[in-house]
């Protein structure tokens, strides 16, 4: 709350089942939640497990229906690849309109590789979702961006808890909040000093 007190847009991340932050989030003054944007994880798999797809859903639709930005997003894995229809059907009837789907890291390579056992086929059920999440993600893979990056300044990582910040996924802890804070956050963008193979954020 404080973070748009100063006039900031802030991204959350959230599976969408603890209802009681949601309450809060929609409690906030309108002003507030102009500049607020919720990304729903759409874990569907493990949503349906612990039987909380629909307390997921009813979620969703009471931040739609309170005017707050938001996304479904769908980090694709090889279990979703024959429910994709039924994930695409549920996010129609409840929402209006299909998730957006990202490929997902094998975060136990060094390198961008993709978690998957068949990358062919799940490159034609992710593009067949008409995504452009999807596609965006694929059309940057481990490719090297030379122009000037805005992260540091236009977008940072916050870790709530601890108040560490980082510029991007792929820079180290640079500054935290927690120190003074009265202090504004410093804006201290990458530019043209990026020393990672490829662009983590754009993927």
């Amino acid at each position: 709350e404080q973070l748009l007190n100063l006039g900031h847009f802030v991204n959350i991340t959230t599976n969408g089942t603890i209802s009681n932050r949601i309450s809060e989030l929609i409690e906030l003054d309108p002003d507030l939640r102009n500049r607020l944007h919720i990304a729903f994880s759409y874990h569907y798999d493990e949503l349906t497990r612990t039987k909380n797809l629909d307390k997921f859903w009813n979620n969703v639709r009471r931040v739609k229906d309170n005017g707050i930005s938001f996304v479904v997003q769908c980090n694709l894995c090889d279990s979703y690849i024959d429910k994709i229809d039924k994930i695409k059907s549920d996010c129609i009837d409840n929402i209006g309109t299909l998730p957006q789907f990202v490929a997902t890291r094998d975060k136990s390579q060094s390198y961008y590789q993709i978690l998957t056992s068949n990358l062919s086929k799940y490159i034609e059920v992710g593009k067949s979702t008409g995504s452009f999440l999807f596609d965006f993600t694929m059309n940057n893979i481990n490719k090297k961006r030379c122009n000037f990056c805005y992260a540091g300044a236009w977008s940072y990582k916050l870790f709530l808890e601890s108040g560490d910040l980082m510029r991007c996924y792929a820079e180290p802890v640079f500054y935290n909040i927690f120190q003074d804070i009265n202090e504004p956050i410093p804006q201290e963008p990458v530019g043209f000093n990026c020393k990672s193979d490829f662009c983590l954020n754009a993927s």
